[in-house]
């Protein structure tokens, strides 16, 4: 059974990115790998008690989408590069197998992600924090400005090179996974992260595929989480294929492992 801690980061060069980026986790845009009976069981930063308490109006999840630009606007420092990455997202979860475990604690798993973020980035940078229990597997989303220590973005810094994320991924492991008796996922791994844009257009094009020929009669729900268990088991898969392979250098501003 796999049992790994996952922590992948996305750099955003945009206002309009983040923005996107925000309406994402906060279910203002249409969200198919979400369930929208269960958005109330998320929690968000930087929600008010009222707004949590009602996170089934769209209204209220619009406000603290609003509230969560305010926030990022006010902390950008007053001076920034053309280039300059503007925030990073961090997504950071379990196996779906381990999330499933009756005796596995993924509620104190999760605010150890998020504890662990804070510390890492400065509490005064994480602008936007998502808890998402909608989805099938519970995962932290968190949104940082990549600051200095002179304030000014510098996701280089942090995230820079190679070496760097596998040091991020290695400090991840060891303070937050380590603990409840999680792996580390394979160093120099290729496998590439599939953006949830990407994954419903191939699986739209096998279940038209499938209704042409009158195979199957599943619904679409059915459909998503066989397809979501295939393309996990297909990148565990990978990921032992590419063990002993010799390593590559990845883009830097893509998702990484």
């Amino acid at each position: 059974m796999s049992k790994f801690c996952i922590l992948r980061i996305k750099k955003l060069k945009t206002d309009q990115n983040i923005s996107s980026c925000l309406a994402h986790h906060l279910r203002t845009r249409e969200t198919p790998n979400a369930d929208p009976d269960r958005v109330k069981k998320n929690w968000y930063y930087p929600a008010n008690e009222t707004q949590q308490a009602n996170l089934s109006s769209l209204e209220n999840r619009q406000k603290i989408h609003r509230q969560a630009l305010a926030i990022y606007r006010r902390e950008l420092p007053e001076k920034i590069r053309k280039n300059a990455v503007r925030a990073v997202e961090f997504m950071m979860t379990v196996s779906p197998e381990v999330a499933q475990k009756k005796d596995f604690d993924t509620g104190k798993f999760l605010g150890a992600c998020n504890a662990w973020v804070r510390k890492k980035f400065g509490t005064e940078n994480v602008f936007f924090t998502a808890v998402h229990r909608d989805e099938t597997t519970p995962h932290v989303s968190a949104l940082i400005l990549p600051k200095d220590e002179n304030g000014k973005l510098n996701a280089r810094k942090f995230f820079g090179g190679r070496e760097k994320m596998q040091a991020l991924q290695d400090e991840f492991y060891q303070e937050v996974g380590k603990p409840f008796g999680l792996e580390r996922g394979v160093k120099g791994s290729r496998a590439k992260h599939q953006t949830v844009k990407k994954f419903y257009a191939k699986l739209d094009e096998t279940k038209k595929e499938l209704e042409k020929y009158n195979v199957l009669n599943f619904s679409a729900e059915k459909l998503r989480k066989l397809a979501s268990a295939k393309a996990y088991a297909e990148e565990q898969e990978r990921q032992n294929q590419t063990k002993n392979k010799p390593k590559r250098q990845q883009k830097s501003d893509a998702w990484e492992r």
